[in-house]
């Protein structure tokens, strides 16, 4: 213990951040007390931008704290944070939270877990005095032997959302949730119903970005379930176990490289400000059962309406191609391909993947050319047509309307294809599609 608290005493004093916050707390002649997760992670070893004080002062600091570290200020006024200050040049921002200095253990006796209740007196670790380190509760015991332990029994009661932080932990740290920990938030697990859209937001797309043993683990405990009530397992279980192998593994689906790196890469591409395509993927896969998911989400997570009509989509898509296929229609025709762009062009990739994945063991289902299909909207996805709509009213005489935007997502699935290339290529289809349509 004494080497590891030396180690990060050095730790600390070499972080310019912590010495100019140290000093401005000095000059004022208020304690600051470092907190929670930035300690737990200080002693893991861990880098962690994001910084948690403690201090007793009055609420107007703040600003003056922010204006001398060069920084931005944003009240939150939550019962955990009352203010983030943010250090823009260093990626780095500060939570404020004021209490009492008397009340200190009432303060790390609200905290979730033993892990996150330590805390680290900076204004004595920079006067080099011994006893700087605070662990009422046995966190760093816990934290030696990994586990995951209530600081009470009733922390759910007062913020169910640590239900699912308890198995975040867990996962991301390897560690283990203390059998009275896991069974005091099993009895209490129902209590996620009352967490607001805002906070179950937060919280779950971090969990969405994490490997599948988490949603396994939350399945087996029955706490997946209250929060996705209509879960369709088995669908849930064949596409996170597809999709996985096929990001680890690209080289099984495609044979060039440069798509197997576009495809890996596209997982991780935003939708949004606020979520990667993996995200929608696994909140697809876990919404299926619902009738209306795009409403169900928006209800769940207050997810903007990009997100809710992107994961909507990505099923609707889905259940539209395996419909078109079991109806024996030919869904890699380019004019079935054209009429699929037009309403889910943008769910191409996570439909005909899902499609795949489905169907393939099938003798029957053309594995090698759906996966074929796939690769050439990967590699081509970005590339403008050829040819533009205003190029095709101008020069055909046609009126802006649903019909130049069917032509449009046809010349677009051809191009796609690499049945044409260039404008000429397009102008001799459109011909041919006006041709067609005058018949």
């Amino acid at each position: 213990m004494e080497k590891r608290l030396k180690e990060i005493k050095e730790r600390i004093k070499e972080d310019k951040l912590l010495k100019s916050l140290n000093l401005f707390f000095s000059l004022n002649n208020i304690t600051v007390y470092l907190v929670g997760g930035f300690v737990r992670d200080l002693l893991l070893g861990k880098e962690s931008n994001d910084i948690d004080i403690v201090i007793d002062a009055p609420t107007s600091i703040v600003k003056a704290l922010a204006h001398f570290l060069n920084g931005s200020v944003f009240y939150l006024r939550k019962r955990e944070i009352y203010a983030r200050v943010m250090i823009l040049s260093e990626g780095r921002r500060i939570d404020v939270s004021f209490v009492n200095e008397d009340n200190l253990k009432e303060e790390l006796e609200r905290r979730d877990f033993t892990i996150n209740s330590m805390a680290i007196n900076l204004t004595k670790l920079f006067k080099d005095e011994d006893d700087f380190f605070i662990d009422l509760f046995g966190g760093l015991n816990d934290l030696k032997k990994k586990i995951i332990r209530q600081v009470r029994d009733d922390i759910y009661e007062k913020d169910p959302i640590r239900i699912l932080r308890a198995f975040r932990f867990k996962h991301s740290l390897g560690f283990k949730i203390e059998d009275k920990t896991l069974k005091t938030l099993l009895r209490d697990k129902d209590l996620l119903e009352k967490v607001t859209p805002e906070r179950m937001q937060d919280e779950f797309f971090r969990i969405l970005l994490m490997d599948n043993d988490i949603l396994y683990d939350l399945y087996e405990t029955k706490v997946l379930n209250v929060i996705f009530p209509h879960l369709d397992f088995d669908f849930m279980d064949m596409a996170l176990k597809n999709l996985k192998e096929s990001i680890e593994k690209p080289e099984k689906l495609f044979k060039k490289e440069e798509i197997r790196e576009v495809f890996v890469n596209f997982w991780n591409e935003p939708v949004g400000k606020e979520i990667t395509h993996l995200q929608t993927f696994k909140l697809a896969v876990l919404t299926f059962g619902e009738e209306t998911p795009a409403l169900f989400i928006r209800r769940r997570f207050a997810a903007s309406l990009r997100i809710c009509t992107k994961v909507q989509n990505v099923i609707f898509a889905y259940k539209y191609l395996k419909n078109s296929y079991e109806e024996g229609q030919d869904i890699l025709a380019v004019d079935f391909i054209g009429t699929f762009f037009r309403t889910y062009k943008k769910e191409t990739i996570e439909a005909y993947l899902l499609l795949y994945f489905t169907f393939k063991s099938s003798r029957k289902f053309p594995k090698k050319e759906v996966l074929n299909f796939i690769g050439l909207f990967v590699k081509n996805r970005f590339r403008s047509l050829v040819i533009s709509g205003k190029e095709i009213v101008r020069e055909y005489g046609l009126t802006p309307s649903p019909f130049v935007g069917d032509l449009l997502m046809y010349l677009k699935a051809h191009q796609i294809l690499e049945k044409i290339k260039t404008k000429e290529d397009a102008k001799a289809l459109i011909d041919k599609y006006l041709k067609r349509g005058s018949e």
